[in-house]
């Protein structure tokens, strides 16, 4: 759990008023336990008195987040003993249907919101905004007496298509496999299904075979697997208790088997593992003014957040690689839009790292945590993560401020060769540094817009006396 910047709050007395507040306790929900990375363009002011609310602040939806949400509610609360916070489950498909119906503040979810439901949301007012909240296993589970340890995702996808029927076929003893899965509204089970029966290929069109059985819950699942020899189910890596054995899971045939955990998620090891989701309807309130960016105003409602996303990266203060490998943390973006797999995502992967100048430092070692890369490395690897997506637009929060003198020039350098790729906006109070690498320059005080102009110009013959006043060291 990393610091992050003090949440903005106001009274609140309507109900209308609590849903408002319910999206600005999201910020400081996400503040208190996720990456700092993640967060730090979040701004605020010190909390005022919250006031009793006239009805809690509903969360719903995915079994698999449910116990953790449950977690953050109840630390939120002891802190906060003046918010009531609900938090139920039911499944992915239900949390995102009551945030689109309008009757949860935020909605749960272990898959992405589809294209339809995006649709619909909008359809009702509604502009889901998306936050990563975290990673997760899906664990292969059967019941501690199956001598079977590990199996393939091809081996595991014929399972569930009803190919494989008995488990001597992949070395078992002559049993019948009993299929467990969630039911249709999960989004374990849509995960489960894309991924693994589906083996990620996006035209195939298999499906569950119907002699599955498919259970209301996790819980469900973990109490038939404890007492039925034959089973095998899938479930969050949370919800496996020690009387049920998990299978090791290999990517293909004389592949590493690897079982899940943390590490394994973290590494990109681990083939199985997903991102966990949480949905408002639409940004926290205190947004003012407003952002163009070719003509359209990024804080519009009907903005289309993934795709701005997109076109505009972020490059932070602090260097914040995902505690994963080098090859995942730039093969992150490309995945989560479904640009590409296979030999197509190394080309992505290889392409990015070269124009950062990192590929001859890490190319024989892409499968090591990115923690480990010095700090410089590891902003150059942060970058390449950006550009991996093709963006239009490159923010710079401060990027060279965490660095040494050493790893600074190198960043530097770098900025000179992307512009010519990228526009790049660069905040910084280093004045030599926006001398040396800008071409255009825009000097603010105290939030308003003092003077804009050729950085030549602004640095030697400035029309506004604050801004030469800064300059010189007069002011500021």
């Amino acid at each position: 759990m990393l610091p992050s910047s003090t949440p903005a709050w106001a009274d609140f007395k309507s109900a209308a008023a609590v849903r408002r507040a319910g999206r600005r306790f999201f910020r400081v929900f996400l503040a208190l336990f996720l990456w700092a990375g993640l967060l730090a363009a979040c701004g605020g002011r010190p909390p005022t008195t919250l006031q009793p609310a006239s009805r809690p602040l509903v969360i719903k939806g995915s079994d698999t987040l449910v116990n953790l949400a449950l977690a953050w509610a109840e630390t939120y609360m002891q802190s906060h003993p003046e918010v009531r916070i609900s938090v139920s489950g039911g499944g992915s498909g239900t949390g995102i249907a009551a945030l689109i119906n309008g009757t949860v503040d935020i909605a749960n979810a272990s898959r992405g919101m589809k294209e339809e439901e995006l649709a619909s949301a909008r359809a009702n007012g509604i502009f889901p905004q998306e936050y990563i909240v975290a990673y997760d296993a899906i664990a292969i589970v059967v019941h501690p007496s199956n001598p079977v340890n590990g199996l393939t995702l091809r081996q595991l996808s014929d399972i569930y298509t009803g190919k494989i029927t008995r488990w001597h076929e992949v070395g078992g003893e002559d049993r019948p496999i009993v299929l467990l899965s969630r039911e249709s509204n999960s989004g374990t089970y849509l995960y489960f299904l894309e991924h693994v029966v589906r083996l990620g290929e996006k035209d195939s069109d298999l499906l569950l075979s119907p002699d599955a059985l498919l259970m209301p819950s996790c819980e469900g699942i973990s109490a038939e697997v404890r007492q039925n020899p034959n089973v095998i189910g899938y479930d969050g890596l949370g919800y496996v208790t020690p009387d049920q054995k998990v299978l090791a899971v290999a990517r293909e045939e004389g592949g590493p088997y690897v079982l899940p955990s943390p590490e394994t998620v973290k590494s990109g090891a681990y083939p199985i593992a997903r991102l966990l989701y949480m949905y408002t309807a639409g940004e926290p309130d205190e947004v003012e003014g407003r952002i163009f960016l070719d003509g359209r105003d990024i804080c519009a409602p009907e903005t289309d957040v993934v795709e701005l996303r997109r076109r505009v990266g972020m490059v932070f203060q602090r260097p914040n690689p995902f505690p994963q490998s080098i090859f995942d943390n730039v093969a992150f973006g490309p995945r989560v839009l479904g640009w590409a797999r296979g030999r197509e995502l190394e080309d992505i992967v290889e392409e990015s790292l070269r124009r950062v100048g990192l590929w001859e430092e890490v190319k024989d070692n892409l499968r090591e945590d990115a923690l480990n890369l010095a700090l410089g490395q590891q902003q150059r690897l942060c970058i390449a993560r950006a550009i991996a997506v093709r963006p239009e637009v490159i923010l710079m929060d401060e990027p060279c401020s965490a660095l040494d003198p050493i790893a600074t020039p190198g960043i530097e350098e770098l900025m000179r060769q992307l512009r010519e790729h990228y526009s790049i906006v660069v905040v910084t109070h280093n004045m030599q540094q926006a001398a040396r690498v800008s071409d255009w320059t825009g000097f603010f005080w105290l939030g308003r817009l003092v003077e804009f102009g050729p950085t030549r110009t602004i640095f030697t013959r400035p029309s506004q006396s604050l801004t030469e006043d800064y300059i010189t060291g007069r002011a500021g």
